[in-house]
């Protein structure tokens, strides 16, 4: 028996990612490690290829997993897996990052820790990273904007703060409605 906490379809339907077994580690970063399978939905008995990623969240908190457009990579906590030749890296310290292309990671960077745990962090910007985990540029647009979704199919990208929200179109970084 091994605990699930995450499930999530590939943007084809044609792969599941599940996070299973967070453990407790010492030496790890500061909550452990989790594993992450890739199951074939079509074949779901065949042998699942399975990953170890690093935890960044709370204990409680779920690890945040979420595929490429394409479905040829995972974004799990901080590791970007190249689902095809199982390479793996590691993202820098940020929080709420999510894929706005096949190969563009948009990350919103931390200003500073707020003593109190609960509170949200404050954001200075954003980092862009590939999905080799290189960094690319920064955006210094939206600051204390938090990332709440994107569209792949519409290159839309949704940002809220204070009761606000955002809707931009990403290629050309204009806002195109807000409320």
């Amino acid at each position: 028996d091994h605990p699930v906490s995450v499930v999530r379809f590939s943007p084809d339907g044609a792969k599941i990612a599940v996070v299973v077994d967070t453990h407790d580690a010492h030496d790890s970063p500061p909550w452990g490690s989790s594993h992450v399978m890739v199951v074939d939905a079509l074949a779901p008995d065949s042998a699942p290829r399975q990953f170890v990623v690093s935890e960044t969240s709370a204990p409680d908190a779920p690890l945040r997993l979420e595929w490429s457009p394409s479905g040829k990579a995972l974004l799990a906590g901080t590791a970007v897996i190249q689902i095809a030749s199982g390479a793996q890296c590691e993202l820098p310290d940020g929080t709420n990052r999510i894929f706005v292309g096949d190969d563009e990671i948009l990350s919103a960077n931390k200003q500073s820790k707020s003593p109190d745990v609960l509170a949200p962090p404050l954001f200075f910007g954003y980092a862009i990273y590939g999905s080799d985990c290189a960094f690319r540029t920064a955006v210094k647009e939206w600051k204390n904007w938090a990332l709440a979704d994107f569209s792949p199919e519409r290159g839309l990208l949704m940002l809220q703060q204070d009761g606000d929200t955002l809707l931009v179109d990403w290629s050309t970084r204009q806002t195109v409605h807000r409320w």
